[in-house]
């Protein structure tokens, strides 16, 4: 609890753990696997020596990826939203660096938060909020769009489709065991199958985004 204090909810102990199970780097790798097919491969431990581990913090506080970004857009559209997301922002050291930074740090492990680097903040403020997300759209397509699409112009595309997860339901599938109920009214949610992978002609809106390719150059910049 020291390690996440002052905050004390049980959504920042979940993320606190998950952070520290992931930071210290204690795992299995499945090798000799033949295609999707895992009961062929040897599985042994590994323990990874990385000194510094990247979080995505930033993402969904700039390009609207949690949920009630979008009730926020239905609720008073764009304006309304600009003024959730610069809240975010605003909060994002109090809410989550701290604690986040303790929690890696504990293992002797260096973060960095490629998201919140000066370029990126200062592109995306450039950026109309219209070409970074589109919320008319369902989740997993229009949350972060066009992180979604520089995902794409990356060579992604699974990675592009993916609904969001948040970062504490690894922490509590961890204390389940490893047989959770998909039956059960707690676990459905985990359950939901994923969105169909885009098609190789491009994203769903037929147009690669202007603002996903120079974010891209942003991105891979130095």
């Amino acid at each position: 609890m020291s390690l996440i204090s002052p905050a004390n909810t049980y959504m920042d102990l979940n993320i606190g753990i998950a952070l520290w199970l992931a930071a210290g780097g204690d795992g299995w790798v499945n090798e000799g696997a033949s295609g999707n097919c895992e009961k062929t491969a040897q599985r042994h431990k590994y323990k990874s020596e990385a000194r510094i581990l990247l979080v995505g913090s930033g993402a969904d506080e700039q390009c609207a990826g949690y949920g009630r970004h979008k009730t926020k857009y239905r609720q008073g559209g764009w304006l309304t939203l600009q003024e959730e997301l610069k809240l975010d922002m605003q909060r994002i050291w109090k809410r989550n660096l701290g604690r986040d930074d303790r929690c890696i740090s504990d293992h002797g492990k260096e973060a960095r938060f490629p998201f919140l680097d000066e370029n990126v903040i200062r592109y995306l403020l450039d950026v109309p909020l219209w070409e970074i997300a589109d919320l008319d759209q369902s989740t997993g397509k229009g949350d972060k769009k066009i992180l979604r699409e520089v995902a794409w112009l990356l060579g992604l595309d699974k990675a592009a489709t993916l609904p969001k997860r948040a970062i504490q339901a690894f922490a509590g599938r961890s204390g389940q065991g490893p047989d959770p109920d998909p039956n059960s009214s707690c676990d459905r949610a985990r359950h939901r199958p994923l969105l169909p992978r885009l098609s190789p002609g491009g994203l769903p809106c037929q147009r690669r985004c202007w603002a996903a390719t120079r974010m891209t150059a942003v991105v891979l910049r130095d």
